[in-house]
């Protein structure tokens, strides 16, 4: 039987890159499940909120943080001296207390964290008050690694002179990362682990959600699918959050823009990765 003391929690944990945005979207959508984004970056949107900082962040309701309902109930933010240090530290009182907030809020009962970092990840998982329940998400490194470089070179408005070099590094800080929460998450007992691969979600959104809806003891709800027709209070991540429109859909452009020798160094460097979370080596879009 479990302990209804302890503070369910799903939590996503995966590389940049990931899709984990739209999934949170989608989650969150459930009529009892509450998400706060990214919230490993609480303190970062505190240091925000200082007297004189010009630059006031977005919750996803498209209002600023300092002015919305929802973050202001759960970060305390009327309360005076909160937001220059006094307040909220995320250690692991903190964060319990902020998650009874959230969820009071609109009365819902499980806490959606999709801030994908490991260290995070142990450190919610080391403390009694919450059940952990660890979706791991990954996502085609090849992939993973064009959207890290497109978006580099995006902001430089130029081609990278040593892009073979940072693909090797991306491609590398992904098989790691997975590796780790892949070995110690599947084996440790204590929190329940689930995988998902970001292309299944984007063909089949509603088959492969519902494995993990079921394990959080829910109903899957159809609705989630529109998630733009609910109120989501994300806290940083992927611009998407703040984007209109609601396509969930295959994103293929990687598969054009590496070019052949770097889609086959990627492929070669992460062989055994591949097979382990079922990439295919060949330049072909996933069959979910």
């Amino acid at each position: 039987m479990a302990d209804q003391s302890r503070i369910p929690l799903l939590y996503i944990a995966g590389s940049s890159h990931s899709g984990s945005t739209l999934i949170d979207l989608v989650l969150g959508s459930h009529s009892l499940i509450e998400s706060l984004g990214e919230a490993k970056k609480i303190p970062k949107v505190l240091q925000e909120l200082e007297p004189g900082n010009h630059h006031q962040p977005l919750c996803s309701c498209h209002v600023a943080i300092a002015d919305c309902d929802f973050w202001k109930t759960v970060l305390q933010l009327d309360i005076p001296g909160f937001a220059r240090g006094n307040g909220i530290t995320l250690d692991s009182a903190a964060d319990l207390d902020l998650a009874r907030r959230a969820l009071a809020f609109r009365r819902k009962t499980i806490l959606l964290d999709s801030s994908k970092n490991l260290g995070r990840l142990g450190f919610l998982a080391a403390e009694p008050g919450f059940s952990i329940t660890c979706l791991h998400l990954t996502r085609d490194p090849r992939a993973v690694v064009y959207s890290a470089i497109r978006k580099l070179e995006r902001s430089k408005g130029a081609r990278l002179p040593k892009r073979a070099g940072f693909l090797r590094k991306h491609a590398l800080d992904w098989a790691f990362l997975n590796w780790k929460i892949r070995r110690r998450y599947r084996e440790n007992r204590q929190s329940s682990y689930l995988h998902l691969r970001y292309e299944d979600f984007v063909l089949r959104p509603d088959i492969s959600l519902l494995p993990v809806i079921q394990s959080l003891g829910l109903e899957y709800e159809p609705a989630q699918m529109r998630f733009r027709d609910f109120t989501h209070h994300n806290i940083e991540g992927n611009r998407l959050r703040l984007q209109s429109g609601a396509d969930i859909r295959f994103d293929s452009t990687y598969l054009e823009g590496l070019s052949p020798f770097e889609w086959m160094m990627v492929s070669l460097m992460l062989l055994p990765m591949l097979a382990r979370f079922g990439y295919s080596f060949s330049r072909k879009p996933p069959v979910s």
